[in-house]
């Protein structure tokens, strides 16, 4: 089950893909869908700066993005977490979602792909070792991954190999250059029906927007 490591008390599970902002926009609505107390949030990182709640991934300005479970007895104080430097209490279960970029490599060599690459993110989600039942939703939370996802163990959202695919003379990669096949047959599902759902994409790009 993805990635696994420990950090004291606290273990981790985890895994890769490719998404672009489309693609982070219905994994919210996956994740909203499967916890609905599930909380998404932003921090700066810098001196003062502050938590701040957010509907969904893509309406972060920040390159991470923070989520959190608490348990039932903490929603209340939840609410006193924004406007803070830190969490004045800690979830039952919390992660981070790292989103996918644009990079522009080398130009003096030779690719399989024509820049710009859109690379990998990464997803973390954090539990108490000991408690299975957030091991269990953890685990259930990164598997969520394949609803907006595909081709096995390189997780690349359905949105981006659609971005791929459409390149047409342009070679246009993911991760690490993967360049998918205007033959495989990529359909969107109800996560990226707008009419289903309350919330959209921001005005403005924060992450990975593509046109075709």
């Amino acid at each position: 089950m993805g990635v696994g490591r420990r950090r004291g008390n606290i273990c981790f599970r985890g895994r890769d893909f490719v998404m672009t902002e489309l693609d982070e926009l219905a994994f919210s609505r996956v994740l909203c869908e499967l916890v609905p107390d599930i909380l998404f949030y932003e921090h700066g990182g810098r001196a003062n700066s502050r938590i701040r709640r957010i509907p969904n991934i893509p309406a972060s300005n920040e390159w991470q993005v923070y989520f959190a479970v608490p348990a039932p007895n903490q929603l209340a104080e939840w609410a006193r977490n924004f406007d803070y430097d830190r969490p004045v209490v800690e979830p039952a279960l919390y992660g981070f979602f790292q989103r996918s970029a644009w990079e522009w490599p080398d130009p003096t060599k030779k690719w399989a792909f024509d820049p710009p690459l859109m690379t990998e993110g990464n997803i973390s989600i954090g539990f108490p070792c000991r408690n299975d039942d957030l091991r269990r939703l953890a685990e259930q939370i990164a598997r969520q991954l394949s609803k907006v996802t595909t081709f096995g163990k390189r997780r690349f959202g359905l949105d981006a190999c659609r971005w791929s695919q459409a390149g047409g003379g342009e070679r246009r990669g993911l991760g690490p250059g993967v360049l998918i096949d205007p033959g495989e047959k990529i359909n969107l599902n109800k996560y990226y029906d707008d009419s289903l759902w309350d919330d959209r994409l921001p005005d403005e790009p924060t992450g990975v927007r593509v046109e075709y």
